[in-house]
C-alpha cells in the first residue's frame, strides 16, 4: 500500500505528536516522582523534630522534677534552721516534708545527697 503525500504528512504529524505525548508523559512522571520524594523528605524532617521535641520534653520533664526536689530540699534546711523553739507545727511539717519523725542534720544530709543524685 501506497501513501500519498497527505497520508505520509499525516503520519508524519503522528509521530511529532505521539513523540511529544512521551515527552510530557516523561516530564509528568519526573515531576510525580520529585513530589514523592519531597514528601518523603517532609516526612522524614517531621519525624526527627518530632523525635527531637520529644527528646526535648524529657529533659524539661526532668529538670522541673530536679528543681521540685531541691526546692523540697530548701524548704526543709529553712524549716530546720529556722532560728527560735521547734513547735509542733513545725514537728508536723518536718514529718510532711521529710517522713521521718527525727528533725537531725542526718536526715536533712541524706535529703540533700538524695537531691543531689549520691
Amino acid at each position: 500500500m501506497k501513501f500519498d503525500k497527505v497520508q505520509a504528512q499525516e503520519l508524519a504529524t503522528l509521530r511529532q505528536e505521539l513523540t511529544e505525548s512521551n515527552h510530557r508523559r516523561a516530564s509528568l512522571t519526573q515531576t510525580l516522582a520529585n513530589a514523592n520524594q519531597a514528601i518523603a523528605d517532609l516526612r522524614a524532617e517531621r519525624n526527627d523534630a518530632r523525635r527531637t521535641a520529644a527528646m526535648e520534653h524529657a529533659v524539661a520533664e526532668k529538670a522541673l522534677a530536679e528543681v521540685a526536689q531541691l526546692r523540697a530540699v530548701a524548704e526543709v534546711v529553712l524549716l530546720f534552721h529556722h532560728g527560735g523553739c521547734w513547735s509542733d507545727e513545725n514537728n508536723i511539717r518536718w514529718i510532711e516534708l521529710t517522713g521521718s519523725e527525727w528533725a537531725t542534720t542526718v536526715v536533712l544530709c541524706n535529703i540533700a545527697r538524695k537531691a543531689l543524685g549520691r
